[in-house]
């Protein structure tokens, strides 16, 4: 029998199609929290996460921070980016949270660091989903 983490792990490797109605809906994941990121980009929670990550001093510029001209780390931008798409609670709800407020983000932050193709973000977001909802089916 195979353990969950090799399954999973498996899963995530193999992966490669992206079936049509699946890109659809996956494609409305990215506009609503593209669309939620620019709509809360100046609420204060986001103005505190962004001062949190200008006192580390971070050198890194790696991708762009609310959709504008100022850049991060990866990891930074995600975080704050991830804050502006849930600031107001538009976001969606699914899986017991928020699936798309944490998974566009990071895609979008390490997919510009990576140089990745849309097609390549497309995917990283359906395998994120399918994790989470095979994680909390358990």
């Amino acid at each position: 029998m195979t353990g969950l983490t090799e399954s999973l792990s498996r899963f995530v490797a193999e992966f490669r199609a992206l079936p049509g109605e699946a890109a659809r809906i996956v494609k409305t994941g990215f506009i609503d929290t593209v669309a939620t990121m620019v709509a809360g980009r100046d609420e204060p929670v986001v103005r505190i996460v962004r001062q949190f990550v200008a006192a580390r001093k971070s050198a890194a510029r790696e991708a762009r921070v609310v959709l504008g001209a100022g850049m991060a780390a990866s990891a930074d931008a995600a975080l704050i980016n991830a804050t502006a798409g849930h600031a107001l609670d538009y976001d969606d709800v699914a899986l017991g949270g928020h699936p798309s407020t944490v998974l566009v983000p990071a895609v979008l932050a390490e997919g510009e660091y990576l140089g990745a193709r849309g097609a390549d973000a497309l995917r990283a977001y359906l395998v994120g989903y399918e994790v989470w909802a095979e994680l909390f089916s358990r």
